[in-house]
């Protein structure tokens, strides 16, 4: 997880072993499950994760969030079964985000070349035009 600069970004890294810079902290799991390294990271990617940083942020020209300060956040951890629901259901329902994004955006470009199109087809039909009988 970043620690400075861009705080909370977090990422998992699957080795037991490597180097790492000071700006960067090492979270790791007593309990090996890839189900809970998935839950956690995704709980480090919430509204209410996010806001416990900005607490914390020592409101310096670079964020920063000291170690000490990060080792006091708790983490909800539910049972692995409800674990696995959540995840389940987020997984789902990022799906239809990810297809709502897609159709909001074509939408966009649409309603944005609307009014120019418009304009276009009624100066086809020639009434921006004077009309001459001829």
């Amino acid at each position: 997880m970043c620690i400075r600069g861009s705080l909370g970004k977090n990422g998992v890294y699957p080795f037991e072993t490597g180097v790492i810079v000071s700006s960067l902290v090492i979270i790791r799991s007593f309990i090996n499950l890839e189900m809970m390294y998935k839950y956690i990271s995704t709980y480090f990617d919430t509204p209410l994760f996010k806001q416990g940083i900005s607490n914390y942020n020592n409101r310096t020209a670079q964020p920063n969030l000291g170690t000490r300060d990060l080792a006091k956040f708790i983490v909800p951890l539910p049972p692995l079964g409800e674990q696995q629901r959540i995840i389940s259901k987020l997984e789902e329902l990022l799906s239809l985000i990810d297809r709502y994004a897609v159709t909001y955006e074509k939408l966009e470009q649409f309603n944005a070349k609307f009014p120019e199109d418009m304009k276009k087809s009624i100066a086809i039909q020639g009434k921006f035009v004077e009309q001459r009988a001829e």
